[in-house]
């Protein structure tokens, strides 16, 4: 039987599967972040999204008690809400609710309202 040299082969076999686990590690940590950051975005809009409703819930609170003002600022747990009202000929009222999140993150809802119940009549968007 003829025996090989195999002398050499350690070091390039090491840094071959070293190489590979770094990779590995490094890959499974950048899935990670990304995911924590998803899940964060996730949890800002839907927070942005429900002051969102909130500032049309104060218009209509607002509107029921006789104030009249075309434009509301509210902040709603850390949530900047701009709240903006229309009121148009056919008895209905444009409201335009624009949130506004720490990350970035903006929702804008409209509804038109029934000026005399205050139900909204139609979701806009």
């Amino acid at each position: 039987m003829r025996q090989t040299d195999e002398r050499g082969m350690a070091l390039p076999a090491v840094t071959a599967v070293t190489t590979l686990l770094f990779t590995f590690a490094a890959l499974v940590a950048t899935m990670a972040v990304r995911a924590d950051k998803a899940t964060r975005l996730y949890e800002e809009r839907m927070r942005v999204k429900y002051a969102t409703e909130t500032g049309v819930a104060k218009v209509q609170q607002e509107r029921s008690l006789g104030k009249r003002q075309p434009e509301t600022l509210l902040n709603v747990g850390g949530v900047m809400v701009v709240v903006q009202i229309e009121e148009k000929e056919d008895g209905t009222l444009r409201v335009v609710a624009t949130g506004h999140g720490e990350q970035g993150v903006r929702q804008t809802i409209a509804v038109l309202l029934d000026q005399k119940t205050l139900a909204i009549i139609k979701w806009i968007g």
